[in-house]
């Protein structure tokens, strides 16, 4: 377990600094408290996210920290999907853009990079 150091998104700039970094050293000593590994801390926080309807700058480093990890297109989305009886048809669609644009289409979608194999179709 590492401590995550995600980098402020612009939305956040006018938040003093001292705060943001109290707020992050809270949260590396929670997860290290609680063995928690990175992927799995990402992944609860990108739900969170998309249940708040967190902005672009908010998700992005979040996508790009699990990218890092190794983390397919196909396994976020799967994520993402499994959270929707969770927070709801309503809360995704609203978060739906977002998503779309910061971790782009899934090979299974309609307009994926490759439609022709679907999960359901296994």
């Amino acid at each position: 377990m590492s401590n995550v150091d995600l980098p402020v998104p612009g939305e956040l700039a006018n938040v003093p600094a001292e705060l943001m970094a109290h707020l992050r050293t809270m949260r590396q000593s929670i997860e290290r408290d609680f063995q928690i590994n990175d992927r799995d801390a990402s992944f609860a926080r990108l739900a969170v996210m998309t249940l708040q309807g967190a902005t672009p700058g908010s998700i992005r480093g979040h996508i790009q920290h699990l990218r890092d990890l190794g983390v397919t297109t196909e396994e976020i989305w799967g994520v993402i999907y499994s959270i929707i009886g969770h927070i709801g048809m309503p809360m995704f669609i609203k978060a739906l853009p977002v998503l779309e644009a910061e971790i782009g289409l899934p090979r299974w979608a309609p307009h994926g990079a490759d439609s022709r194999e679907r999960p359901l179709d296994r």
